[in-house]
């Protein structure tokens, strides 16, 4: 059996369809913050932020678990004493849980799924699909989500210095993970499931991943899979809205301002879109964040919702 957390969890994850990652931790006696290696001075963790089932129709994957977010888990963890809901209330939280789900219900995700995503917002609990307008620049936390959607991190560790994440030294770890290990893994399963329609990855920091993916594709050979990435801004053509199945990098819910948040007198493309009632509405620059870059972006998530509408 091979000897640390990561080196037992690559293996199962190459063995077991399932991914469980919470599953893993109870069979391998694998406790959230136990320490996986000490790279460059600072420690990892174990961190498995997120739910694992089966065979989503839609999966959100973020980069990895925040050191913010593993303390977070504890500390629910001790409160509740439920692993899963521990790993579900903490994967994305804060004004980071309500962008997201703002996002969600604008691109029409909730309609690909039969039952509800539920949020927790200052104490009430509601669905995306109740999502308005009034909830910008609220707090909240993911309440209930059913198993025709994941959320998820590419990977479970992280370490407690936020500006040490994109170091060579800690992408070359997590490597093993993230191209052979539960990553390449998760993505795998979704090009290969009839069911998984969409795959969201969240962040500009996603690159390599974005790799493993097309990598994971043409291993594959299934077609009819879009790729899109924001961060070239390239425009959903018609042929891509006809896609069966899009795997999309969106901006984080968590720093992208000028796409989720709203600042007096600087509206944000999203706010807009709630205000509007609608993607056909002029946009202006928001900070040092200019008019064309601005009208790209908003074009990226109107098309992305007619992505979305088209695989219903």
């Amino acid at each position: 059996m091979p000897d640390n957390i990561c080196e037992r969890c690559i293996d199962y994850t190459q063995q077991n369809s399932e991914l469980d990652l919470v599953q893993f931790a109870l069979d391998n006696q694998a406790h959230l913050g136990d320490k996986i290696a000490k790279i460059d001075n600072y420690n990892l963790y174990f961190a498995p932020a997120g739910t694992y089932p089966p065979d989503p129709v839609v999966t959100v994957c973020g980069l990895a678990t925040s050191f913010t977010a593993l303390q977070d888990m504890k500390k629910t963890l001790e409160e509740q004493g439920d692993m899963k809901k521990a790993c579900l209330q903490s994967v994305y939280k804060g004004g980071m849980a309500v962008n997201l789900a703002l996002l969600l219900k604008a691109l029409g995700v909730e309609k690909l799924i039969n039952e509800q995503v539920m949020i927790n917002i200052n104490g009430r609990a509601k669905s995306i699909a109740e999502m308005r307008i009034e909830d910008f620049g609220k707090g909240g936390f993911f309440e209930s989500i059913p198993e025709q959607v994941q959320f998820t991190q590419a990977m479970c560790c992280w370490d407690e210095n936020g500006k040490s994440q994109f170091k060579k030294e800690w992408l070359k770890y997590s490597e093993a993970c993230r191209c052979t290990g539960y990553f390449y893994n998760l993505a795998q399963r979704f090009i290969r499931s009839d069911q998984s329609k969409l795959l969201l990855l969240l962040g500009g920091a996603q690159n390599k991943n974005m790799k493993t993916i097309k990598k994971a594709i043409k291993e594959s050979g299934v077609a009819d899979i879009v790729v899109a990435d924001n961060k070239s801004f390239a425009k959903l053509t018609e042929a891509d809205l006809r896609g069966k199945k899009y795997i999309v990098n969106v901006h984080h819910p968590a720093n992208a301002k000028h796409v989720y948040n709203n600042r007096k007198n600087h509206s944000s493309i999203l706010y807009d879109y709630y205000e509007q009632g609608g993607w056909n509405f002029p946009v202006e620059e928001y900070g040092n964040v200019g008019e064309e870059c601005m009208e790209k972006t908003r074009e990226f998530y109107k098309n992305l919702q007619r992505a979305v509408a088209a695989l219903r």
